[in-house]
């Protein structure tokens, strides 16, 4: 039987993942959607993973966010024997390999963000000397500040790039749970094989209401079939 085309054009969204694979794609770059369009983040303290990390974890979600599930038949436990698995191997996975997955925090990021430091002590310093009657102007102060910092100016830059990086991994345990989710929603789609339930149940429904026409003899037989699923 030949199913007309908008219902399999219909039950081909119903299994094409791509987009959402896309969207994830995007998130887990940190881009931001405005006005229906992916922008990338201006600030670099927003961007949680490595180029590396982002593949890492976009190949491991590929590997179970597709067709071959969705059209699959799982009993509620073996999802979760399968969620059980997945889970611990993504925990590893990051784990392990943490200092390559999460952005490390650029030089030029660390001195903006000891700029910003210094700035700030220099406006504390200001307003503490202003209440006892002292003037002095900012650009004094922040010599005083630099001298004094001067020799400990490598060792700020790095506790700077430390802390930096520690609130990227702040954000591992939530990494974890949105992929875990993700994955777990396209078992539940197969749970009891319910996915591939609701196709033949659309199939039945487009026959009953005459929606299906006789194939040609000359035709393979299943050929609708065959070019819905590329079989």
């Amino acid at each position: 039987m030949n199913i007309p085309e908008p219902d399999a054009n219909l039950i081909k969204e119903q299994l094409d993942l791509g987009p959402e694979l896309k969207r994830m794609d995007y998130l887990l770059r940190s881009y931001t959607l405005v006005d229906g369009n992916w922008v990338a983040p201006s600030d670099e303290n927003l961007i949680v993973l490595s180029d590396y990390g982002v593949h890492i974890i976009r190949e491991f979600l590929a590997w179970y966010i597709n067709k071959n599930t969705l059209l699959s038949n799982y009993e509620e436990e073996m999802i979760l024997d399968k969620m059980k698995d997945a889970s611990t191997i993504l925990n590893e996975l990051i784990f392990r390999n943490y200092e390559k997955i999460f952005l490390e925090p650029s030089f030029d990021s660390c001195k903006k963000e000891l700029t910003l430091r210094i700035n700030k002590r220099v406006e504390i310093k200001k307003y503490s000397q202003e209440l006892v009657g002292i003037q002095r102007d900012d650009e004094t102060i922040r010599k005083e500040l630099l001298l004094e910092i001067e020799d400990k100016i490598e060792e700020e830059l790095y506790n700077i790039k430390q802390e930096l990086l520690r609130n990227k991994l702040k954000r591992f345990s939530f990494i974890l749970r949105v992929v875990q989710d993700a994955i777990h929603s396209t078992y539940n789609r197969a749970w009891n094989g319910q996915e591939r339930r609701s196709i033949r149940q659309h199939m039945t429904v487009v026959e009953n209401r005459g929606g299906f026409s006789m194939p040609d003899h000359n035709e393979n037989k299943g050929g609708g079939l065959k070019k819905l699923f590329g079989r």
